[in-house]
Parts: C-alpha cells; sequence; structure tokens
C-alpha cells in the first residue's frame, strides 16, 4: 500500500473516532437531561439537578437543553434572577422548538418575580405566539400588566384566563383591583367577592388583599358601613 492509502485509512479511523466520541457525549448529555428532569419534575430535588447540570455544564457548554432544565432547577429553587439568566442562554443556542413554550412561560416568570415587568411580557408573548390560549402565560401577563398600571390589557388577560380556570382567586384579585383602577366598581367588588369563595380559610395574604380591595371599593362607591 502506498503512503496515499496510508493517509486515507488514518484519515478514516480518525472521522470514526471523532464521530464515536461525540456520539458517546451526547449520549452522556442526554442521560444527564432525562435524570435532571426527574430530579426536578417528580422528586422534587433540584439541588441535585443543579449540581449535576452545572458539572455537565462545563465539559458541554453549547446545550441548549443544559441550560433550559439549569434555569427550571434554579426556578424551582426560587433563584429567579438565575433561572433567567440559564432560559435566555438556551434561547440564545436555539433551544429546541418542543421546549419553547414553556422556557418561554418560565421566562416570563422569571422575570416577573425579579420585578422586570416589561420583559415578563415580552418572554409571554413568545409563549402565547406558539399557543394563544396557554392559560399560564395569559395569567402571567395579566399579572405583569397589572404591575405596569395597564389595566385594560390586564382585563384583557385576566379574563381569558379565567374562561379556562374559572373561580380562581388570585385571578379575581387582580382583576379586581384592575377594575377598581378603571372605576368600574360594581365590577371589581363582584370580583373580591367571588374571590372569597376561593380562599383558605387560613391563607391570611389572600384574604387581606380581597378584603382590602373589598373595602376601597365600597368606600369609592359611597358605602362607607360596609368598607
Amino acid at each position: 500500500m502506498n503512503i496515499r492509502g496510508h493517509l486515507e485509512i488514518g484519515r478514516t479511523c480518525l472521522v470514526l473516532f471523532l464521530a464515536g466520541t461525540l456520539l458517546l457525549g451526547a449520549c452522556a448529555t442526554g442521560d444527564i437531561v432525562l435524570r435532571s428532569k426527574n430530579l426536578i419534575e417528580v422528586q422534587g430535588r433540584p439541588d441535585e439537578a443543579i449540581r449535576l447540570l452545572e458539572s455537565e455544564l462545563q465539559r458541554r457548554p453549547s446545550s441548549a437543553p443544559l441550560w433550559y432544565w439549569l434555569g427550571i432547577g434554579r426556578f424551582k429553587k426560587a433563584d429567579f434572577g438565575g433561572a433567567a439568566t440559564a432560559l435566555e442562554r438556551s434561547f440564545d443556542l436555539n433551544l429546541y422548538k418542543t421546549y419553547r413554550l414553556t422556557g418561554y412561560d418560565y421566562l416570563g416568570w422569571a422575570r416577573f418575580y425579579t420585578g422586570d415587568y416589561d420583559k415578563a411580557i415580552e418572554a409571554f408573548n413568545g409563549s402565547l405566539s406558539i399557543n394563544p390560549n396557554y392559560a399560564d402565560s395569559l395569567f402571567g401577563r395579566g399579572r405583569a400588566a397589572l404591575k405596569k398600571n395597564d389595566t385594560d390589557k390586564a382585563i384583557e388577560d385576566l379574563t381569558r384566563f379565567l374562561a379556562f380556570q374559572r373561580g380562581n382567586a388570585d385571578a379575581l384579585r387582580d382583576r379586581g383591583w384592575a377594575y377598581l383602577f378603571k372605576v368600574r366598581h360594581a365590577e371589581a367588588l363582584a370580583d373580591f367577592q367571588e374571590s372569597f369563595r376561593n380562599i383558605a380559610p387560613g391563607d391570611r395574604f389572600r384574604l387581606q388583599d380581597a378584603y382590602r380591595g373589598q373595602g376601597w371599593t365600597y368606600r369609592f362607591m359611597g358605602q362607607f358601613e360596609p368598607a
């Protein structure tokens, strides 16, 4: 065999070796993704998932699914800033289409809880562009709009959400405040009163908020005794 033949054989072997190495690496990453998903969604052990994902990302920093699940894990730990950073990185790396709906939704809530309502709405718009009736993102976008004092948009999205989850106490309270800010007192009062029927007796935060909303509504209606 001449020198050219030896070179071709060597080149072929190198290609096969590299392909095998890449395949093994991809399989290992896929296993980490599945294990992390199980730890987060089934076992409720996000700390372990985060450690696994961060370790694997040292070797494969360009893996969008690893960043996605790291974002979910951090969200479950209430590390909302870290969750947003990881999720945004996953989108930068062209996150799989099957993950994008929930990815945008988690990103929206992460931004909501960090107080960045503009970016929250932008993320919720992403999920709603995929599924216009995705209830969780309608709720999130409505709440973010209320925080920005965009009461018309808040009422629109919260009303759409309540069509899917009738009686949701949080949405009713939020819409009640939006109606109150719009000086639509009868509708505000109806929402606050309906929310009481769906709040657990020991839930002091929600009860206080609903009573406060009801009290202010009665006051603005000139009914001082019930206020």
